[in-house]
């Protein structure tokens, strides 16, 4: 039985969750830290300094921004990961359990931190646009906090908050859910690991290894 039956709404992360952009990420931020002489990361410690706001998360990566502005280096990310996203793939099961909810008349939104017209761009790459009610993401490339057009879309959908989920890979989705008051899925397949999901969520946040899961649990 799977723990999406509890829910008529579904709200997606994009990055991370569906997407299966890490290591590409993980790939860009080398190469700024490379230039910079700095250590680089691989993929426990990438999600480990993860995090939102993106400002932070560089600072903690070892970033020094008196070499590199942090404007300058999101104008560098941008260019190289929109150079390279294409090329990325959906993480594992994510068409299953899409479709699975589809079969099972769910809304399925997708809600993100990135740039809507690129996200709605990728998403018609991959063929998927049809599960989804509505695509809301930022109108720039600054990555900040999602929760305030999260609101916007539970009023604009008249969205009930008893029956809804969000599923996300970082604890800013958890934040977000929090404020939205809906309940909360946490992967640990994307930008952050389980231990870091663990230490900034609530104890009782349902934390799984992969989207699979959602199915079986």
């Amino acid at each position: 039985m799977s723990v999406l039956n509890s829910y008529k709404t579904v709200i997606w992360d994009w990055n991370g969750t569906l997407l299966n952009d890490v290591q590409l990420c993980i790939d860009i931020v080398n190469e700024f830290l490379q230039i910079q002489n700095k250590t680089k990361l691989n993929k426990e410690s990438y999600q480990n300094v993860f995090d939102f706001p993106i400002v932070d998360y560089y600072k903690a990566a070892g970033l020094d921004f008196e070499q590199n502005s942090f404007e300058e280096l999101t104008y560098k990310f941008i260019y190289k990961y929109n150079s390279n996203v294409l090329k990325q793939s959906l993480h594992n099961s994510a068409l299953e359990v899409l479709d699975y909810c589809k079969k099972n008349n769910k809304n399925q939104y997708i809600l993100t931190a990135a740039n809507e017209k690129d996200v709605l761009q990728f998403v018609n790459k991959f063929k998927i646009e049809n599960y989804f009610k509505q695509i809301t993401g930022l109108n720039n490339y600054k990555a900040e906090s999602k929760t305030n057009i999260g609101i916007k879309l539970m009023n604009l959908e008249q969205i009930c908050t008893n029956s809804t989920v969000l599923i996300g890979d970082t604890t800013h989705d958890f934040d977000v859910a929090q404020h939205l008051n809906i309940d909360c899925i946490l992967i640990a397949d994307g930008h952050q690991n389980k231990e870091k999901l663990k230490s900034k969520s609530s104890n009782n946040t349902v934390i799984m290894s992969s989207l699979k899961e959602l199915l079986y649990v």
